[in-house]
């Protein structure tokens, strides 16, 4: 039998005790039923603020599900909409020590992919730099760079989170492509593990 405000009304050291009751939602037409802390059985009066919002005016939010799929909707017929909008490699200013780079004759996000790719580009190999953004499930993802004339990327990343690492999965097993990440700092052996590594993929 559930514990009520009712039940322990007799007794006040309860109040302050973390004992939770069971409560029913005050609004018309819901019944959910929630517990709460008795010390709070007074001040909380509905089950979830969904409930609490149509009570007092104010209208629940979106899914973020259909938020996304407006917003994909709206930069479809608007790309100049998207705050993303115009950001190429050479006019990109973002968190990184990045910037544009005389030797490579454009502009990246990292020092890390300056000096990995300075190191493909003293040893002969041919590269585009984030070549094209392609389309996932319900994000969109831009790998850093493509060998020419194979179908091997390469990913050079820092702080690597489970969203990035989910991307690069969605992106190898819906494209079929062969993808190498490197997650290290630059150093000369580390670069010239990715030339080799680059060179044996080469036609």
């Amino acid at each position: 039998m559930p514990i009520t405000p009712n039940t322990l009304a007799a007794n006040p050291n309860h109040v302050n005790s973390g004992v939770r009751v069971e409560m029913v939602c005050k609004r018309l037409g819901c019944g959910e039923t929630f517990e709460v802390v008795l010390s709070q059985s007074r001040r909380r009066l509905y089950c979830s603020k969904r409930c609490s919002g149509l009570v007092n005016g104010k209208p629940p939010r979106t899914d973020p599900e259909i938020q996304a799929q407006r917003m994909r909707e709206r930069y479809a017929a608007d790309p100049a909409s998207n705050p993303f909008f115009g950001r190429t490699p050479v006019n990109y200013r973002g968190f990184g020590c990045g910037g544009f780079d005389e030797i490579l004759g454009f502009s990246v996000r990292s020092s890390w992919e300056r000096d990995y790719l300075r190191g493909l580009q003293v040893a002969g190999i041919d590269f585009i730099y984030e070549p094209h953004r392609v389309r996932l499930l319900k994000s969109t993802y831009l790998p850093d760079v493509l060998i020419c004339g194979t179908n091997f990327y390469v990913e050079i990343t820092g702080w690597d989170k489970i969203g990035k690492k989910r991307k690069r999965w969605l992106f190898v097993k819906l494209y079929d492509v062969r993808l190498h990440v490197v997650s290290k700092p630059p150093t000369i052996s580390r670069i010239a593990e990715l030339v080799q590594i680059c060179k044996e993929v080469m036609p």
